[in-house]
């Protein structure tokens, strides 16, 4: 937990990674860069078996705002491993490096390859699951050139299998105006007024989307204003104003039909919608699929407190494993409810069953 630096950068702490990977015999490493202080890392474990599967977590963690406490100890105490990231996401990491650490040690018969994936950026912008997924998918083929066939995403959900999830879009929508002092407002173009009118729009969107039928387990879609910026002084006609604004998407939804109709409201309130600034797909993985029946099983062969199909709001990497062909699950270790926290911690005995349930995947 230590070396995932409050500063943002998460090479540090994926270069350590990597060389825990070789250390515990993995057949090969690889680190790739999708931008400057990220940094995503490969492992390939080969079991001579004919079939692949994907065990990825995201190595990144959400920085402590205003350096208000120390987080990063890593203490257990009352039964629990406390401090950020504990949670979301290193305690599954250790459960699935503690899987494959044994597996490669003769403690059990594995009956899949697996290709670990650790990502970087997946709290911010999901650049490293994009640039694996978008630009180089052929990594995707590491060992023996086979395509895998299911990809386990770990994430804090108590070992429940979550085969449903919502996707995201974000944007910064900018009106331009014209400035000019206060006492003369007819002479200037207010950015503000412009932009009023657009979050008028906006709430009505909202409204819509509530109205909407809805999916029958994420329910509605949603849409929300976030952060607002705009004027320099009272006393001048502010000449430009920013929202910034948040898109939560059903399964069916994209961010492009996303950007297409928020574009349209834009425009016809004088507000130019920029390009969506980060964005994630919905997930929706069949119940019937093999790698959610592997979850399943899995959870419940553990003794996972809830081991049916569950579904959550937010946004994962699932989802574009499962967009270039590989169907996903996310699974893991925790409770959501602590991630990003004062009070984030993991349950020894969650890291203790996480542990169990990876490797009920690899040998079943």
């Amino acid at each position: 937990m230590g070396l995932a630096a409050p500063d943002g950068s998460q090479v540090s702490f994926a270069l350590w990674l990597a060389d825990y990977l070789r250390a515990i015999g993995a057949d090969s490493v690889e680190t790739a860069s999708p931008n400057e202080g990220l940094m995503n890392v490969l492992g390939v474990f080969d079991f001579a078996c004919s079939e692949t599967i994907i065990y990825t977590v995201h190595l990144d963690t959400v920085p402590v705002i205003h350096g208000e406490y120390d987080v990063w100890f890593g203490q257990i105490h009352n039964g629990s491993l406390w401090g950020r990231g504990s949670c979301d996401n290193k305690g599954s990491m250790a459960c699935m490096l503690t899987a494959l650490r044994r597996a490669k040690a003769g403690a059990f018969v594995p009956r899949y390859n697996v290709l670990f994936i650790a990502t970087s950026d997946e709290e911010h912008a999901f650049l490293g699951v994009r640039n694996l997924t978008e630009v180089m998918p052929e990594k995707l083929r590491l060992i023996r050139n086979q395509m895998p066939f299911a990809a386990f995403v770990a994430e804090p959900t108590q070992c429940r299998p979550i085969i449903a999830h919502k996707g995201v879009t974000r944007w910064r929508a900018i009106a331009r105006g014209k400035s000019a002092h206060s006492s003369t407002p007819q002479l200037g173009k207010n950015a503000i007024t412009y932009m009023s009118k657009f979050i008028v729009q906006l709430d009505r969107k909202a409204q819509e989307l509530q109205s909407d039928a809805g999916h029958p387990l994420l329910g509605h879609a949603t849409l929300s204003p976030g952060v607002i910026s705009g004027g320099t002084a009272v006393n001048i006609v502010p000449d430009l104003c920013s929202l910034d604004i948040d898109r939560r998407l059903l399964p069916g939804e994209t961010p492009e039909s996303a950007t297409s109709e928020l574009d349209t409201l834009a425009r016809a309130c004088g507000v130019v919608l920029g390009p969506p600034i980060m964005w994630g797909m919905p997930l929706e993985t069949a119940s019937d699929a093999r790698v959610s029946l592997m979850a399943a099983a899995a959870s419940e062969a553990v003794g996972a407190a809830d081991s049916s199909f569950g579904w959550v709001n937010f946004a994962t990497d699932a989802s574009f494993f499962s967009v270039v062909g590989v169907p996903a699950v996310v699974i893991g270790a925790g409770d959501i409810a602590y991630a990003h926290t004062r009070e984030e911690h993991i349950e020894v005995t969650q890291l203790e069953m996480g542990a169990r349930l990876f490797e009920e995947v690899l040998a079943k």
